[in-house]
């Protein structure tokens, strides 16, 4: 299964499913600072919803 399509198949807010796809392009600072801000959204968020999904796809 492709990448984009396995990530659409995760129940997450699209905020948060846009910060992770920006943060495939960012280098090594940048990569950092989005990594926090996505950690700051997941306080947010059913995070054993995600990974029941994140399971099922291994």
């Amino acid at each position: 299964m492709r990448r984009l399509s396995r990530l659409n198949a995760i129940p997450m807010p699209e905020e948060l499913r846009v910060a992770v796809c920006a943060a495939k392009a960012l280098k090594r600072e940048a990569l950092r600072r989005q990594m926090q801000y996505i950690g700051s959204l997941m306080r947010e968020v059913d995070a054993d919803a995600i990974r029941r999904s994140l399971d099922a796809i291994s």
